[in-house]
C-alpha cells in the first residue's frame, strides 16, 4: 500500500469487540480512539509509512 506515492498513513476500523484482531493490530498499528459507526463500534487504526518502514526488519524475520 506505501508504494503509492503520496500515501503516508493506512487507516482501518475493525470492531472494538474484535479480540483477536485488536491485539494484532496492536503489533503494527497504533490504537486510536472507539468510535460509533453506523453498522459498529469500531477501534481505530494507524499505520504511518515511518512506523512501516521501522518495522521493515522485523517482517523480513
Amino acid at each position: 500500500m506505501f508504494s503509492v506515492p503520496g500515501k503516508d498513513r493506512i487507516v482501518v476500523e475493525p470492531d472494538a469487540r474484535n479480540t483477536k484482531a485488536l491485539p494484532r493490530l496492536a503489533t503494527c498499528f497504533e490504537l486510536g480512539p472507539v468510535i460509533q459507526l453506523a453498522e459498529k463500534e469500531a477501534q481505530l487504526a494507524f499505520l504511518t509509512r515511518e512506523r512501516f518502514d521501522r518495522a521493515a526488519p522485523l517482517r523480513s524475520r
